[in-house]
């Protein structure tokens, strides 16, 4: 039986429609989706002639029920959410239609990587990737849904590169700022779900430790903005062995912040005490 994972993403339509011999599409549903995810998943329908079989998890009801039922909300080897919304309702679809199954997916020619680990975990089945097999990048893709007249899923539109749960705790800094804005809501809920349970989704980071900038109002990526030694320096010839300056912030509005501690705890709470410009060099 060939199987193609529809995700409501744009490669995952494109691998459905390049794929040949489709016995089923199916699309396991998070209720954290965007609903424009559904109306993107019938203008699918429409367009591959072709119904598209929705399956989800019975015993959780989104995203947020699983991080408050199980207590965690991201680790090493995974996120809960993700095993339990979408792994586990796979597998219970997998023992409900047991056969040696061709598993299609919309992995682009950029995520060879992330292929090769679909091969490794699920060595039982055997694995096509039309995206990979025809070279194509996630651009591509748009390319080819634009030209068939599908209107893309409105995440896209919004400036987000995949069209994902509203929240995804495998998120960065970066995303989460753009999350605080367009949702703000889904982005105290999980502020507050971290604090409640103890464990941040971005290591090391808690989602309401870093205040935006006081003087632009601008959020602070820390990926981007914010020197950390311990992460960012490297020993070269000309500097081997001093570890670094100390954590300090460069904003996008010219504002540069160093109060010269390399505590990184101990500076977020120097930044939020809302510097003034005398404090600022």
């Amino acid at each position: 039986m060939k199987v193609c994972w529809f995700s409501t993403g744009i490669s995952s339509f494109v691998a459905c429609y390049l794929a040949k011999d489709i016995d089923e599409i199916i699309y396991t549903h998070v209720s954290n989706q965007h609903p424009d995810s559904l109306r993107f998943l019938h203008d699918c329908e429409k367009t591959l002639d072709r119904k598209i079989t929705v399956i989800q998890s019975e015993e959780y009801s989104g995203v947020d029920d699983v991080i408050e039922k199980r207590k965690c909300i991201n680790t090493p080897y995974g996120a809960p959410c993700t095993e339990w919304l979408k792994k586990r309702v796979r597998m219970k679809w997998e023992r409900e239609h047991p056969d040696h199954h061709i598993y299609m997916w919309g992995f682009d020619v950029n995520e060879k990587n992330r292929a090769d680990r679909v091969c490794e975990a699920l060595s039982d089945y055997e694995h096509e990737f039309p995206l990979i097999e025809h070279n194509l990048t996630k651009q591509e893709a748009h390319g080819i849904a634009y030209r068939l007249g599908i209107k893309r899923p409105i995440t896209y539109d919004m400036g987000y590169p995949n069209n994902n749960c509203i929240g995804c705790v495998k998120g960065g800094m970066g995303y989460w700022n753009k999350i605080r804005v367009d949702f703000p809501e889904v982005f105290e809920r999980r502020a507050r779900q971290e604090r409640e349970i103890g464990h941040s989704c971005i290591n090391g980071v808690f989602l309401d430790e870093l205040k935006p900038c006081p003087f632009c109002g601008r959020e602070i990526d820390t990926d981007k903005d914010i020197y950390i030694p311990k992460r960012d320096w490297k020993p070269s010839f000309y500097d081997p062995d001093s570890g670094g300056y100390p954590v300090s912030i460069h904003c996008e509005c010219g504002l540069e912040f160093c109060p010269g501690t390399w505590d990184y705890k101990e500076f977020i709470e120097t930044w939020n005490k809302r510097v003034n410009k005398k404090d600022t060099k």
